[in-house]
């Protein structure tokens, strides 16, 4: 048997319920607009830390010194260096002439005619260069020079009128070391130069044919050759003319030289009784030189 509910006490209405929906849903919408501004929270944070580190790379770069232009390797529009030339290579040519002071060539001036003048011969030459300074060089050079006569006594001949005729001829060698000493600077076009040094002359004189005996005027064939070694010095002075050059400082170029060696020696191999002699050379040259 059940009890009697107590009066006043009634069940939930429909209404009620209905309330408690709508109360439901209304707060739905509320709870997801709290959702969605917690997202654009969370998103315009992460667009503040973008920015924040985008801003510091900025002043990083700020802080940090400009860098130089990059280099490029050489020959892809960078030009090397100048240097000064260190070695040098020089051909020539030109002419020599002797000035001899001995009894045996006045002896043979006097006889046959032959003169100073007639030993005028070209003469032929190289020499490599060393800079030990900028305008200082070291040079070591070899020429040489011949000249071969034909002559005959100026006073006498054979009986049936036919001439007396002798060969003679002079081959003088030099091999020389020394300086070269330039008055303007390794770059410039035109550059006077003073040369000095040296060396040692290789003389061969030789005779051959018929001679005289001045003491009974009887005729006689003979081959006297005469071979030394002498000390020599030599000094000269010239002109360099460039008329090209490299970007790296190689130069191609023309000169022209005045040069004067001197030697003296003793008369031997045959020529013994004509004692002592002095022998000096005279001469221009000119030609091509490279220095690299």
């Amino acid at each position: 048997m059940c009890n009697p509910r107590p009066e006043g006490t009634r069940r939930p209405t429909r209404g009620l319920l209905a309330a408690l929906l709508l109360a439901a849903f209304a707060a739905a919408p509320a709870a997801a607009a709290d959702d969605d501004n917690e997202t654009a929270s969370g998103q315009g944070d992460t667009r503040l830390v973008d920015r924040a580190a985008a801003a510091g790379e900025v002043a990083t770069a700020v802080a940090q010194p400009p860098r130089g232009p990059r280099r490029m390797p050489v020959g892809a529009g960078q030009v090397r260096a100048r240097r000064d030339p260190k070695y040098g290579l020089s051909f020539y040519s030109g002419y020599r002439a002797i000035h001899m002071e001995s009894p045996l060539f006045e002896d043979n001036e006097y006889d046959l005619g032959i003169t100073d003048g007639d030993f005028v011969a070209a003469r032929y030459g190289a020499e490599f260069e060393w800079a030990v300074a900028s305008r200082l060089a070291v040079i070591l050079g070899v020429q040489n020079a011949s000249r071969d006569l034909v002559s005959s006594y100026i006073d006498l001949v054979y009986d049936d009128g036919g001439e007396i005729e002798r060969f003679t001829s002079l081959n003088l060698t030099d091999v020389s070391v020394g300086a070269r000493f330039r008055l303007r600077r390794p770059d410039a076009r035109f550059s006077p130069y003073i040369a000095l040094g040296l060396g040692l002359l290789y003389y061969r004189y030789s005779e051959i044919g018929d001679f005289v005996d001045f003491s009974n005027y009887d005729i006689y064939y003979d081959e006297y050759t005469e071979r030394q070694g002498l000390f020599s010095a030599f000094v000269g002075g010239g002109l360099d003319f460039t008329l090209a050059e490299t970007r790296e400082g190689t130069q191609v170029g023309a000169f022209g030289e005045f040069r004067y060696a001197g030697s003296s020696s003793t008369h031997q191999d045959g020529f013994e009784g004509f004692g002592d002699f002095s022998l000096g050379r005279t001469g221009v040259l000119a030609g091509l030189r490279v220095r690299f």
